[in-house]
């Protein structure tokens, strides 16, 4: 691997954006996959890459009153220690690679490599969280949806850097986290679930239901959120008969070398009215 360019401030790293186009590298977890070669060669980069590890400013999570900002650097593990992260997001965590991997692994990262499968971007679509996008002239926050463009794809542009991931803070009555891979961790998801709604006085206040592995981005479940929230909590039942056709309008999944698109459709439903049974009690 070439030597590339190590940064310490934000302010650097942005300005090295603006004048070139590298690779932002951080934990690596997914770039030394990616881009490793045979025989012990040295990686093959795209482009000449710019360290940002050192970041002392991104690596911090934050709180106000309404929200928790994560930044860009923070590795899973620090999250799993916060008091104030999700437990939903936790949840996902504790099933997430080895040891190793969540001390060195971030967010950023995971949503950077915009995997369908990448369990942690399904959770944050879940809790409808933002990311924090700066260059050197501008800063913006963008939809977690809105950001993830399919297989590898975002919007981010050779002079942006993702600086921290925002997730509002809300009450929930019931979350749930659950991943069906080759092992109960540290493997990549066949099928991936996450579930967060709030229930009050009888009535579905709020719900998010996001399916992974099952089309070229995570997906939100939207249309069977939408036929819910604000009704009674037994109106539940009378979605059930049409539960099926509306998650196979949403998703799109495939045959590949972990599953296949028949057994991703039973398992995605098994999921959401699991899930869905759940809140009825």
């Amino acid at each position: 691997m070439e030597k590339g360019r190590r940064v310490t401030t934000l302010d650097d790293a942005l300005k090295a954006l603006d004048e070139t186009p590298y690779f932002i590298v951080n934990g690596a977890t997914d770039v030394f996959v990616k881009h490793r070669t045979w025989a012990e060669l040295p990686l093959k980069m795209p482009k000449t890459p710019l360290f940002i590890h050192d970041i002392a400013s991104l690596k911090t999570i934050k709180e106000t009153e309404d929200k928790l900002h994560i930044g860009a650097t923070v590795t899973y593990d620090a999250m799993l220690k916060h008091p104030a992260v999700p437990e939903l997001l936790k949840a996902c965590l504790n099933l997430f690679a080895s040891p190793g991997i969540r001390n060195t692994a971030t967010l950023a990262g995971n949503i950077a490599n915009a995997s369908p499968a990448a369990d942690g971007v399904l959770v944050l679509y879940a809790l409808e969280a933002t990311i924090s996008v700066k260059s050197l002239n501008q800063t913006k926050e963008v939809p977690i949806q809105s950001w993830i463009k399919g297989p590898g794809e975002t919007a981010l542009k050779p002079n942006e850097l993702i600086t921290a991931i925002t997730i509002p803070k809300r009450k929930s009555t019931h979350t749930w986290f659950k991943k069906v891979g080759g092992r109960r961790s540290d493997a990549i998801s066949k099928v991936s679930f996450a579930g967060d709604a709030l229930i009050e006085d009888g009535h579905i206040k709020r719900l998010s239901l996001a399916l992974g592995a099952v089309y070229k981005t995570v997906v939100r479940l939207s249309n069977i959120e939408q036929k819910l929230i604000n009704q009674k909590i037994d109106h539940i039942k009378t979605v059930w008969p049409e539960l099926e056709t509306l998650l196979k309008n949403a998703i799109a999944p495939i045959d590949d070398q972990r599953s296949t698109k028949a057994y991703r459709q039973q398992v995605a439903l098994r999921m959401v009215q699991t899930f869905l049974k759940a809140c009825l009690t």
